[in-house]
């Protein structure tokens, strides 16, 4: 399916990655980057006089990747450089400038080459399955699942992507990655349903930080998956906000949720044969739980609270866009 087709479908501009278009692109700008810049403009359309001048040294050589955009940076985003950006504003830039942009990358560290060909590559085979998925091969929660994947292969890159962000003080990024940590399961990969939930709840201007910041490379149907999750946002603050348990706060309700998962896990290595209570209690001691939510446990099935239950089937997008986040009992 073409970048058209996909916009057609979204309702959105497409938005392809142009900067490194595979590994053949970066090996080529890489290549490119140690000809002399006369060779180079040569190769550009330059005629023989402006290539005899720059070789011969009339010409100067253009400053280095990176103070060229610290140039563009200050004149575009009032005075700041360009590693002080937002990486919206950064990803502006280098979609503006992509000769510079190339430079800069092939003049790298290698492993950050190697984050930019990951990064490429993720975005190839999101679209290829944005695609199955149009022509009815896959399913959406099989499209899902494997966007998920995809984001759990790009938390391996983030730290290339963010790292002039993270360096910040007091940057929101940083507290979005500590969500992410947050949700890693036990196999490694993230509950991604929760991070976006929890991400609703954060504070205004972190939110909106985050929003603005994240997803930047998501292909055209991403781009509007994400949008719907950003215009469901108040009703899953509404829904995170209910306690899942009668007569505990949102915080032991979360603290009992933990405790159960635990238990369960330990239920399940021994095959199902402890009973849930004992498992509770085993889980219990190994995370220093206290009374009052060890007791919220071991009544759980009796507590569920009937009006978030209610609340979830009144909104029928939360299933379709958070769907590991539905209540226990509604769950098939």
């Amino acid at each position: 399916m073409t970048a058209a087709a996909l916009e057609g479908f979204t309702g959105i501009d497409a938005m392809p990655y142009q900067e490194v278009k595979g590994p053949l692109g970066t090996v080529k700008q890489i290549a490119r980057s140690g000809i002399p810049f006369g060779v180079a403009n040569a190769i550009e359309g330059q005629g023989p006089l402006a290539v005899g001048l720059s070789l011969a040294g009339a010409r100067p050589s253009p400053p280095p990747a990176i103070d060229q955009f610290d140039i563009i940076a200050k004149q575009k985003f009032g005075g700041k450089k360009f590693q002080e950006l937002e990486r919206w504003q950064q990803k502006e830039i280098e979609k503006q400038n992509p000769d510079v942009y190339h430079t800069l990358i092939a003049n790298s560290r290698p492993m950050q080459q190697q984050a930019e060909l990951q990064r490429q590559k993720i975005y190839n085979e999101q679209l290829a399955s944005d695609e199955r998925f149009q022509s009815c091969e896959v399913t959406y929660d099989q499209w899902k699942s494997e966007m998920n994947k995809r984001r759990d292969q790009e938390r391996a890159v983030m730290n290339f992507i963010y790292r002039d962000q993270v360096s910040q003080k007091d940057n929101p990024l940083t507290r979005y990655f500590e969500i992410i940590n947050s949700e890693q399961q036990s196999d490694g990969t993230v509950n991604w349903d929760n991070v976006d939930a929890k991400v609703s709840a954060l504070p205004p201007d972190d939110q909106a930080y985050v929003s603005r910041n994240t997803g930047l490379d998501g292909t055209p149907m991403v781009l509007r998956y994400q949008q719907m999750k950003k215009q469901a946002a108040p009703f899953m603050k509404e829904y995170m906000d209910m306690p899942t348990f009668l007569g505990a706060s949102v915080e032991e309700s979360q603290d009992t949720t933990n405790l159960l998962q635990s238990a369960r896990a330990i239920q399940g290595q021994t095959m199902g044969k402890m009973p849930m209570q004992a498992a509770i209690v085993m889980a219990a001691k190994q995370l220093g739980t206290d009374r009052k939510i060890i007791g919220i446990a071991m009544t759980a099935e009796q507590r569920r609270n009937p009006r978030k239950s209610m609340y979830w089937k009144q909104h029928p997008a939360l299933g379709q866009l958070y769907g590991s986040m539905a209540p226990k009992e509604l769950m098939g």
